[in-house]
């Protein structure tokens, strides 16, 4: 109290000058309060206003907009009001979106996490897509456990009849070893009596197409129904109930044959070997025999391209020697001149091909010299033709084999003419 008497005294007793400064000082503090004041009101007002377009969240004591004066104290609101105004928004939005949310996508302590496996099916054209290179190593390769997995992996109830038509229709495309490797894969695979029956009845729907391919079509057909009726595959009377179908005339072809399979005698015995074997699974006594039959149906035909074709099916390349001395014989137990020229066209035409190796061919030729004094017992002058032969093959067979077949023909001649040598130009 006492220095405010004394600072009015000095502003009273002050000269002129002074006191007007001090007024002019103490005017702008009262107009620095009043725009205070004034941007206090202005900030509170606009912080209450909401803006336009947007929802109304906050009260005007709980703005969260800062007002264009910048505001004041308390403008921005208090620490609780503004927890609880989150707190009820995300419990109004968690609300609103509740029904967009899937259980099982939720975790929570009231909320249990259930899995839902789902399996897509796939389309013919898909499976046999897959399954066209596996069969192609089956073929190869010959295991069936593999081949037996690839198939489980694609079993559907409504694909597994397309799976059994497209498993026949690979076989009747193929030779009768890969034949019998179909029909063991169908004996072993898990599906019902009526996926094999769709099955087989597709097969006989397309015949007029597989005939393109596959001129003996009703053959091989008829061959796959009787060895699945033997397996217990197909039921006996799929075949008679088969002849009531709509199918084409060359299934019923196919049919025919089937039923003619299955009734011969001793049928299930004979049925077992229906697709014939194969070279590594033959005898050498059966192999044998089949090598005279193709050379001597060769001898009379000169179908270089059938006999070819015939030593292929015998699928015993490590026993190809065995058609070359077997031909080396034929061709030199006579010597008769169009015989030796066939057997010697065959072997040039074999050899060139690569379809009989050079080891064999001279594995064959080693078997004749090695089995001479055997064949002089029933052909005496065989050593003079194999002579005549080699002459022919010179292109053929190895230099040391037509030296040791003309040293036995000099040796034969020599013991005809009381010991005398023939020289060379006799020869």
């Amino acid at each position: 109290m006492a220095m405010t008497s004394c600072i009015t005294t000095l502003a009273a007793g002050a000269p002129l000058k002074l006191r007007k400064e001090m007024n002019d000082s103490r005017s702008q503090k009262l107009l620095v309060s009043e725009k205070r004041e004034r941007s206090r009101s202005i900030g509170s007002a606009q912080a209450a206003r909401p803006p336009k377009g947007k929802p109304r969240f906050l009260s005007s004591k709980t703005s969260r907009q800062k007002g264009k004066a910048g505001g004041g104290k308390g403008s921005w609101g208090s620490l609780n009001d503004e927890i609880q105004v989150g707190v009820s928004d995300t419990c109004e939005s968690r609300v609103a979106k509740d029904d967009l949310i899937h259980p099982a996508l939720v975790v929570g302590d009231s909320m249990n996490v259930e899995l839902v496996e789902k399996s897509w099916g796939i389309s013919s054209a898909e499976m046999e897509d897959y399954l066209r290179p596996r069969m192609n190593e089956y073929f190869v390769s010959q295991d069936i456990e593999e081949a037996l997995n690839v198939v489980i992996t694609l079993a559907q109830p409504d694909l597994n009849s397309d799976i059994v038509a497209f498993l026949i229709v690979s076989g009747i495309e193929r030779n009768d070893p890969q034949r019998a490797l179909v029909s063991e894969l169908l004996t072993r695979l898990p599906f019902q009596n009526a996926d094999f029956t769709a099955g087989f009845t597709k097969v006989l729907a397309q015949c007029d197409d597989l005939r393109l391919d596959t001129p003996g079509v009703c053959a091989v057909i008829g061959k796959f129904l009787a060895r699945a009726i033997l397996d217990n595959v197909l039921p006996m009377a799929y075949l008679a109930n088969c002849e009531y179908m709509m199918i084409p005339d060359l299934a019923h072809r196919a049919i025919s044959k089937g039923q003619a399979l299955v009734a011969i005698p001793q049928a299930f015995y004979r049925l077992k070997n229906i697709w014939g074997t194969s070279g590594g699974q033959s005898s050498v006594d059966q192999l044998k025999v089949k090598v005279s039959l193709l050379l001597h149906e060769y001898l009379g035909s000169a179908d270089i391209e059938e006999a070819e074709a015939c030593i292929r099916d015998l699928r015993a390349p490590h026993f190809h020697h065995d058609v070359v001395y077997q031909a080396i014989v034929i061709a030199t137990e006579d010597g008769v001149e169009t015989r030796m020229l066939r057997i010697a066209a065959l072997l040039r035409s074999a050899n060139k091909s690569a379809l009989i190796s050079d080891v064999q061919m001279e594995k064959g030729a080693n078997r004749v010299l090695a089995a001479m004094s055997d064949l002089q017992l029933d052909s005496p002058r065989i050593t003079l033709y194999l002579d005549s032969f080699c002459q022919v093959t010179s292109d053929i067979f190895s230099k040391a084999f037509r030296v040791r077949a003309a040293q036995l023909a000099a040796k034969a001649v020599n013991a005809a003419k009381g010991g005398r040598v023939r020289s060379l130009s006799e020869r």
